[in-house]
This record gives C-alpha cells, structure tokens and sequence, in this order.
C-alpha cells in the first residue's frame, strides 16, 4: 500500500492526474493515515469506556481494521483536492497525520464527525503538497445511509478531484491542525527563519494542548 502511494505521491508532485483505478487507493491510503494513529486509537478507547463497554486490548485495533473500508469510500466520495504549496512556508507534519475537522471564522476545530455536512479530511504529503477533500451530497447521503451491522458496498460514484494551489493562510491553518492533532511528534523536513518563528509562537515552550475527550494533555509535541 505505502509502494503505491509512493509512485502516486511522485506523480502528484509532478503535477499528473490521478486515474479512476488510482483514486480510491489514494483514499485508501489516507484513510488508513486516519486511523492507525495513537490518537485514533485512544479515541476509540475513549468511546468504548464512556459507553461502559468491556472490551479486549486489541478491540480499537480489530475496530479500525472495519473503519478503513468505510473511510475509504466517505474519502472516495468526497471531493478531493491536491493542493500544491507555493509560498515559501513548508507544511509540516506529524505522528498523527491525516485529520478530520471543520472551519470555525478564521480558525478550525478538529475531530470533525463523519456526518457533519462541513467536514474536512485532510494530510499533509510533502512540505509542498497536501491532500484536502471536502463533504460532497454524495458522500454525506453515503455516510447516512451506513449501517454498523454490515459492510457498505462498493457501488459506482462520480470521481471529484481538483488542484490548486495553498495560500498562505491556508498553509498556517493547516501547520496549526497538524500541531492541535499530533500525539508526541512533529516533524519539518526543513528549518528557516520564517518556520523558527512559527514553531516558536505555538509550540517551543508551550504546555502540550488539551484533547478532545480528554482532561490532561496527552504527549508534549516537539520537532
């Protein structure tokens, strides 16, 4: 799976198309960066014990195995964009580092639910390339329509997949989701002046931010 994404990932960096057959094994990849994390995974032990449900230590692993099948297609579904950077601020990234959240004004919560009709997914690719997809009529009546009990389908659906380019402030946005989502880890494949600065304004010095469902920090992030 990683293989593949790495030949998709290179010809995005490129600037070529993804094809029909590619795009939901991109979503596939993104999905599984959405949930294989520590913070996924503590989420759903978060969830089982607030419902006072008894469960086997592997139970969020067998759990999220089920997850990436219906991940993958909301993903699918969604309308996807390759967002390329071209300001001179790198996008960072993290140990957990695809995420679900929404706009609020100027800023963002993360943790955005899979039902929520202004849900975002996004992941950071490369410091210069990031993957971004948006809720979609298609994809917000396909998640309605699941059923715990049984596996969706995997019926026909349209393909959306834009490209653009990242603004400044969208670059920033999404470096303050990466750092508001990573478990114990951030990471920069770089180091200037312009990045010293944000690190050192959000991060450098900074107690570890409060988690959803959570009543103490959880990891210290660091670069």
């Amino acid at each position: 799976m990683e293989g593949a994404f790495c030949t998709t990932r290179n010809q995005l960096t490129d600037r070529s198309s993804l094809t029909r057959e590619q795009w939901p094994r991109f979503a596939r990849f993104i999905a599984v960066q959405l949930l294989r994390t520590p913070r996924a995974l503590q989420l759903m032990r978060d969830e089982l014990d607030a419902e006072r449900i008894v469960y086997a230590p592997d139970t969020p692993q067998r759990v999220m195995l089920g997850l990436i099948r219906r991940w993958m297609l909301r993903i699918a579904r969604m309308r996807g964009i390759i967002a390329h950077n071209e300001t001179d601020f790198a996008l960072l990234t993290c140990d957990n580092p695809a995420v679900t959240w929404k706009k609020r004004s100027a800023g963002f919560q993360c943790g955005g639910d899979q039902r929520d009709p202004d849900l975002v997914v996004s992941c950071p690719l490369t410091p210069d390339l990031a993957f971004v997809a948006y809720q979609t009529p298609e994809s917000l009546k396909a998640v309605l329509a699941e059923r715990h009990d049984i596996d969706p389908p995997l019926e026909p659906f349209n393909v959306h997949i834009d490209v653009g380019t990242l603004p400044s402030q969208e670059v920033k946005r999404l470096n303050l989701i990466c750092l508001a989502n990573a478990h114990r880890y951030v990471y920069a494949s770089c180091n200037n002046e312009r990045l010293q600065r944000f690190l050192t304004g959000n991060v450098f010095g900074k107690p570890a931010p409060l988690r959803r469902r959570d009543l103490r920090p959880v990891g210290d992030p660091v670069v």
